[in-house]
């Protein structure tokens, strides 16, 4: 729960502070993707329980797939389907990259 609630809050203050610049959509890129990063960051960490548990929580809290989903929809409903599909496909590409990043970082400079 600690975890979880202390990624739900980062990620309202990062999304409140992002939005004043830009469109929402683009603040939940931003976070989605930094959480990709995080994760693969901290896997290599996850061997044990304690350190697992707090991190997906942290990473489950902080990033939004819902959220994701949802403005993805909406982009659909406003007829702007090359922007959603834009939005979509690089957020999961973006969000494959900097996950393996993060984890590949980490078992290079860490654990070598």
């Amino acid at each position: 729960m600690l975890g979880t609630g202390l990624g739900a809050v980062a990620r309202f203050k990062l999304t409140n502070i992002f939005s004043q610049f830009h469109k929402k959509f683009i603040a939940t890129f931003v976070v989605n993707i930094v959480g990709c990063l995080i994760a693969g960051c901290l896997l290599p960490f996850a061997l044990s329980n304690w350190f697992s548990v707090t991190t997906l929580g942290f990473v489950g809290g902080f990033t939004t797939y819902s959220t994701f989903n949802n403005e993805a929809f909406r982009l659909l409903l406003k007829k702007q389907n090359k922007l959603s599909l834009l939005y979509v496909f690089s957020s999961y590409l973006f969000g494959i990259l900097l996950f393996l990043l993060g984890y590949l970082f980490t078992k290079t400079v860490v654990f070598n």
